[in-house]
């Protein structure tokens, strides 16, 4: 299944309330869409899942607010897995919510205008690469490995909570600041900073270097 989503007029932010079941999971930009679409395109999605998500677009003022949901028949029928890809505009500013479950996430921040994005996961992988603009990330899994890649003038500050959770950034140049806080080098001098908090059971933390 496909969808798309067009801008009206005087689209200042577009806000994605996403709930996906468990399986795979990518958002991207539009323009690594590979398919020529309509310049007032704010997203494209492609989904394999049974049944079909549900999805609504409500304007509010100048706010596009787009919500896909999977089926809530399809964990009666034991179809669990779901696979979604993500095309997101890159020249409106956006803020995210994913609620899944044990999912493989891959999401690419890098060229998107992502102001705020918050994941509330079962369980899994989550990648996230992030851009240079500031964001704020929070993060709920109940076990799972994550792993950022921040480039070279993007700074972070890392809050993480869980018994069981460890963290490494050195490869990023991301140390301990005290319990369970973490920041770039020289992070004031950065061109962007990423807030980012991380609530998990068990797992680890990893801050790497963009290539």
């Amino acid at each position: 299944m496909r969808y798309g989503a067009q801008a009206g007029e005087n689209v200042s932010l577009v806000r994605l309330d996403l709930t996906h079941r468990a399986g795979e999971f990518a958002l991207k930009q539009l323009s690594d869409f590979g398919q020529s679409v309509p310049g007032t395109t704010l997203l494209q999605a492609r989904f394999q899942a049974s049944p079909a998500p549900q999805t609504q677009r409500i304007m509010r003022g100048t706010v596009s607010e787009i919500s896909i949901r999977d089926d809530q028949r399809s964990w009666q029928m034991g179809n669990q897995f779901s696979r979604w890809e993500l095309w997101l505009a890159d020249d409106i500013p956006s803020e995210v919510i994913l609620r899944t479950g044990a999912t493989r996430a891959d999401i690419d921040l890098s060229k998107l205008m992502v102001q705020d994005l918050q994941i509330k996961a079962g369980a899994g992988d989550i990648t996230i690469r992030l851009g240079e603009y500031n964001t704020g990330i929070s993060v709920e899994s109940g076990a799972g490995n994550i792993t950022f890649y921040v480039p070279a003038e993007t700074g972070v500050r890392v809050t993480t909570s869980g018994a069981l959770l460890s963290f490494s950034g050195e490869d990023a140049r991301v140390f301990s600041m005290g319990e369970h806080i973490y920041e770039s080098e020289r992070l004031n001098e950065k061109k962007a900073i990423a807030e980012i908090e991380i609530k998990a059971g068990a797992g680890s933390v990893s801050v790497r270097q963009s290539k």
